[in-house]
């Protein structure tokens, strides 16, 4: 029974030191990166490859498979798995973070981490991307703590706690771009958030879009807004989208009846786009505009074997109006402008013609008098909704009229407010910006350095730079509203990828444990550049481009902290918080003996 006793003693103390030797090993390092194979440390930049599944089961079981303590990682789990155990408390598949500074520029992508606490951490941890992955069967899928400005999409969350997150503010969908996402959908956006009961928001969401991406955004908290939630459109369910246009302009028309099987209809919008949500089947289309065009000949399409059919639709203009007078002799009076489209000016021309010779023009608009005109003219309309009515004399007494409805939208949303740069790098710039509060704004249209780069839908408020050489660059905006009326100023900001030769680390000093700051601390670098922090426990350090020791001091409350190590060749501002330990206080009574 002794023997016995010593030999299990000495096998759980052989595995003990084989996890501890193993890890010594796994040190994963190297500016060109690795090929990773088990759970280690990544304590270098450069590109690192998951090489196989991990499993961290049984006596293979750590607390964090995989450590990224390093800035300037790329970590790619290439669709292999990070299995942990059973999701114990603390444990952690992927962990971002180096106690002694803040950590930027890592990218975690194209991994599956399930079975752990928290399936990927970011600690201390900025301006990252957390993209392609699949977290799910954890306790919570992804946790952030003191990390901001982070990029967080196209992931796949099903969890107990799908995000755990302090105040600070991330960024949890890129703009809407065609491509395959993690669901296999065909638009890039946001993330899918469900839960293994069903629940969860992409789960229950409403979908009436092409997109496959919910109709609201998903709410983290107030800070952390995910714009583009992922959806799975049902399996029975598919679209017939197109645009009714004029057939010699091409243009979009507004306002045209559009009328599947004559019975489900729908109205375009002001670019003349329409859209179905449909079962699979075979169906008949007519467009149908009877004042200004006639209604085309029924298209027929079939959604039973493609899932988004795109079909416009051309319609042939026709004389309009209303014409009285006698049977013989009378004209027709044929409108070219207005249109029965938005117009983005009140001063519209007036342009009509007839087929007799007319003796006398007029018009009415809006129920106003009737105006005597010749033709060609300008006329002054109205913001929204105009309706104009020309009658026309020929010469032989008979008055014929015609009228066409048209609407303005001359009044553009107001600019973007509070334009900014709020991160930068070597590589990227991270513009935001506050929407205008018009209620009918709807898109931001950004330039870089006058080139075009897309729109930023109402409520996302940023755009990130990315892919960028050392230079400085001007961003310019330009706010649109529903009606397509642009703003004509372009708000610009610029900015600068090249680090300036003064960096700052900010921070503030807390009590251990709480997130109360201190007043009156004195922080010190090791080359004693030294400031004060203030009421609320913040301070603010100007220096160059380098590596600093930072001890934190304020006796006799407290005791003064070991110091921290931080970097600030990557970034013009590194955060860095420092805690200090309260000391016991009071008064000892008694009496010496002895």
């Amino acid at each position: 029974m002794i023997q016995n006793k010593k030999n299990k003693r000495w096998k759980v103390l052989r595995n003990a030191i084989g996890i501890t030797i193993l890890f010594l090993i796994l040190g994963y390092g190297g500016a060109l990166g690795a090929t990773i194979t088990q759970c280690g440390n990544i304590d270098s930049s450069g590109d690192y490859v998951l090489g196989q599944d991990i499993w961290s089961t049984g006596n293979m079981a750590v607390s964090s498979c995989i450590n990224i303590t390093s800035s300037n990682v790329v970590f790619d789990g290439e669709s292999h798995y990070i299995i942990g155990n059973s999701a114990e408390v603390g444990t952690i598949g992927v962990y971002v973070n180096n106690p002694a500074s803040i950590i930027i520029n890592v990218t975690v992508k194209n991994v599956n981490v399930t079975r752990w606490d928290s399936g990927i951490y970011l600690k201390d941890s900025s301006d990252n991307n957390v993209t392609g992955n699949n977290a799910s069967n954890n306790s919570n899928g992804i946790k952030l703590f003191n990390s901001s400005n982070n990029f967080i999409y196209n992931n796949y969350f099903n969890n107990t706690n799908n995000v755990i997150i302090d105040s600070s503010v991330n960024y949890w969908n890129t703009t809407k771009l065609s491509g395959k996402n993690i669901i296999n959908g065909s638009y890039m956006g946001g993330n899918f958030w469900a839960d293994p009961g069903g629940n969860g928001w992409s789960q229950t969401c409403p979908v009436n879009n092409i997109y496959g991406m919910c109709d609201s955004p998903y709410i983290i908290n107030s800070a952390n807004k995910d714009f583009l939630p992922l959806t799975k459109l049902l399996p029975t369910q598919r679209f017939i989208t197109g645009t009714v246009r004029d057939s010699v302009t091409k243009m979009g028309i507004a306002g045209v009846n559009v009328s599947l099987n004559n019975s489900n209809s729908t109205i375009t919008d002001a670019m003349g786009f329409y859209s179905f949500v449909v079962e699979p089947g075979t169906f008949e289309i007519t467009a149908t505009f009877d004042i200004r065009y006639y209604t085309n000949n029924s298209v027929i399409v079939s959604t039973v074997s493609n899932p988004v059919v795109e079909q416009d639709i051309l319609l042939v203009k026709k004389p309009t109006g209303t014409i009285t007078g006698k049977v013989s002799g009378y004209s027709t009076i044929i409108i070219s402008s207005p249109e029965n489209i938005f117009y983005h000016t009140t001063d519209i021309p007036l342009i009509v013609s007839a087929d007799k010779v007319i003796n006398l023009w007029q018009y009415s608009l809006n129920g106003a008098v009737n105006v005597t005109f010749t033709p060609p003219i300008t006329i002054t309309a109205s913001q929204g909704q105009n309706n104009l009515v020309v009658y026309a004399q020929d010469s032989t007494g008979n008055w014929g009229s015609s009228s066409v409805s048209f609407s303005v939208d001359s009044i553009p949303p107001a600019s973007v407010d509070n334009l900014q740069n709020v991160s930068y790098a070597l590589d990227y710039i991270n513009w935001t910006w506050a929407d205008p509060a018009d209620e009918d704004f709807e898109k931001v249209l950004v330039y870089l350095d006058g080139v075009p780069q897309g729109e930023v839908p109402k409520g996302v408020m940023y755009y990130n730079a990315t892919g960028l050489e050392q230079a400085t660059y001007t961003i310019g905006t330009r706010t649109v509203d529903i009606n397509g009326t642009e703003n004509a100023t372009l708000r610009t900001h610029t900015a600068a990828t090249i680090l300036p030769a003064e960096r700052y680390i900010n921070g503030t000093v807390m009590e251990k444990g709480t997130t109360n700051g201190i007043s009156g601390v004195t922080v010190t670098t090791n080359t004693l550049v030294s400031t004060m922090t203030n009421e609320t426990g913040f301070y603010s350090l100007s220096l160059t481009s380098g590596s600093f020791d930072l001890t934190a001091m304020l006796e006799p409350g407290y005791y003064t902290n070991s110091s921290v190590s931080v970097s600030t060749e990557l970034r013009a501002v590194t955060i860095q918080d420092i805690e200090l330990e309260l000391k016991p206080t009071g008064n000892i009574t008694g009496t010496v003996s002895g």
